[in-house]
Formats: C-alpha cells, structure tokens, sequence
C-alpha cells in the first residue's frame, strides 16, 4: 500500500509538472490592483505599501505571479522572464532588466 501511495504521489507531481507551459515573457513589472492601467515607477511602489502585490505587465495581459518577492524591488521597470505558466499564473525562474537606451 505505502508503495502503490508513494508511486501515486510521483505519477501525479510529474503530471502537474507536464501542464505548466515554459515561457519566456517581456512585460512591466506592475501591481495587483492598477495592472495594466498604470505601470508607472512611482504608482507601482506606491501600491505595494498598501499592500498590493507584483504582477507581470506584458501585451495587454497580466500575470498573476506565484512568488511575487523575485520581482518586487522592481516595480515598474521593464524585464525579461523565463518562468512557467500553469492556468494563467506565472512562476519566476530567472529574469533580467531591461536597460533604456542612451540617447547621445
């Protein structure tokens, strides 16, 4: 019995892990409440005092985020991330901000 359990617990996490889609996204770091309204530096950081957490910003979708605390000291800012998707929640993997380009 315990094998047939342990089997079972193995069978299903490899399941779960199937449906997550890997993705690579380019968006706004923003927050839960403003989304895609306003992904401003100063608004972003304004709502998570409130208590508002981050989300991703990216071709007019917003992705809730499963372990907001990666990408919450930089709201606002544009950033690349390689993560899953699992029913429209995103999991951080890795990411990197993007640098605005200097004119002159």
């Amino acid at each position: 019995m315990k094998k047939f359990l342990a089997i079972a617990a193995v069978v299903a996490s490899l399941s779960l892990a199937a449906l997550a889609a890997n993705v690579t996204l380019r968006g706004k770091v923003g927050d839960s409440m403003c989304g895609a309204k306003n992904t401003s530096v100063s608004c972003v950081n304004k709502c998570y005092k409130m208590g508002d957490q981050p989300v991703l910003v990216s071709r007019g979708h917003v992705y809730k985020i499963s372990n907001p605390a990666r990408l919450k000291r930089f709201g606002g800012r544009l950033v690349v991330v390689h993560g899953s998707l699992h029913h429209g929640v995103l999991t951080v993997h890795s990411f990197h901000v993007v640098r605005p380009h200097r004119k002159g």
